[in-house]
């Protein structure tokens, strides 16, 4: 009994026992400070233990009383893949990924939309890098040849901006790839790379104008005539190189900020007629998740039985008791996917094979809209599959 508690307080936080030896640890040196400190100390630790108590116990409670683990999510999972005479079997190996699986990767900001992330991240610091080479040789490659007057250090002036305003970008993305890693949606959700990205469009368009200054015929050449053309034609290549590279940047960081407007998606709907691969793809989805120890919930459409709210049903169908609420339901749900530094999705398959009295159920029409609502007040963990 002892073995199987604890099992189950790691699956929880696996966390919690090197928490609870570092608390230990603090106190004991804590002794080894003079008195009162160390008394002020401990007070301030035990405290701090006190209030994670409660809200570790709290969550343990919450998920102890419906059960909820890994387990119980692969359940849920087998019973919507079973076989069913005249329905579509799931067979893995058949599976070809699609842009409906690119939608829902993004939606769930899994592993296959940080791998994206990553990708166009690593392009926009080689680009970078590319800039600050292009950026220095400007500085110190433009030919004294040509006398400039006031255009070098308007241009130089404008580089530095444009410098500044893309490693400003630079330093946001590594900061959002931590957050990624580890899971804050909330801090990520704080981040526009919108904001950013108008930002270096307009500082972009500045420097732009004073390349747009840039003509032979406007700068006096002190150098020997021969060489005129080619100390010209160097110069604009140094000049015009950031701008070139600056648009590249530019062009990539747009494909982030469409990456990013994932964490404003809170539903899902894809629609498509029969055997599209719609069920193929959300099934897929879900083993591969299951398999890496992430929870998602799946129901099926047919599961529903009567006109009753879809929060009613959906409890009588996870065969939770009527004693419990469906809030209660929903803050073990949000507590068990913070667990595991994910969104949890529910996902509703096939809606057009909910029936009532031998015809199409007005269960969705009349109940869906609100359902979406209320747990888009609450957090992101809602996939609706609608299949027609």
């Amino acid at each position: 009994m002892g073995r199987g508690l604890i099992q189950r307080l790691m699956k929880i936080n696996p966390y919690v026992f090197i928490i609870g030896f570092f608390f230990a640890l603090f106190i004991y040196l804590a002794f080894l400070l003079p008195y009162p400190y160390n008394w002020i100390i401990i007070g301030i630790i035990l405290i701090i233990l006190i209030l994670w108590g409660i809200k570790w116990t709290r969550d343990w409670r919450l998920l102890s009383k419906f059960d909820l683990s890994n387990q119980w999510f692969k359940k849920k999972y087998e019973k919507f893949i079973s076989p069913i005479p005249g329905k579509y079997e799931f067979i893995e190996e058949l599976h070809t990924e699609t842009n409906v699986d690119k939608h829902i990767h993004e939606f769930l900001i899994d592993d296959k939309f940080l791998f994206e992330f990553d990708k166009w991240h690593g392009i926009i610091e080689r680009d970078l890098t590319e800039f600050k080479n292009s950026l220095n040789k400007l500085n110190y490659g433009l030919s004294d040849e040509i006398e400039w007057l006031s255009y070098k250090s308007k241009i130089l002036k404008k580089a530095e901006v444009l410098k500044k305003t893309l490693f400003n970008i630079k330093l946001i993305l590594l900061r959002s790839r931590g957050f990624l890693k580890y899971g804050d949606f909330e801090k990520c959700k704080k981040i526009s790379f919108k904001e950013l990205y108008d930002n270096l469009e307009l500082v972009f368009r500045e420097y732009e104008e004073i390349l747009n200054e840039f003509d032979d015929s406007s700068f006096n050449y002190i150098g020997q005539k021969e060489n005129k053309k080619e100390t010209f034609n160097k110069s604009k290549e140094l000049i015009y190189k950031p701008s070139e590279i600056s648009f590249r940047i530019l062009n990539n960081l747009h494909i982030i900020v469409n990456l990013w407007n994932s964490f404003d998606k809170l539903d899902l709907h894809i629609l498509g007629g029969a055997g599209v691969g719609k069920t193929d793809a959300i099934s897929f989805i879900c083993k591969k998740r299951l398999e890496k120890g992430l929870p998602v919930l799946i129901i099926s459409g047919r599961w529903f039985r009567n006109n009753s709210s879809i929060e009613e049903q959906i409890k009588k169908i996870l065969d939770i008791p009527d004693s419990y609420k469906w809030e209660e339901f929903l803050d073990a749900m949000d507590t068990f996917a913070k667990s595991k530094h994910i969104y949890l999705p529910i996902i509703i398959d096939g809606l057009n094979e909910t029936t009532y009295n031998n015809a199409f159920s007005s269960l969705w029409r009349n109940y869906l809209g609100s359902f979406i609502q209320n747990l888009k007040s609450r957090k992101k963990h809602c996939i609706d599959y609608n299949l027609s």
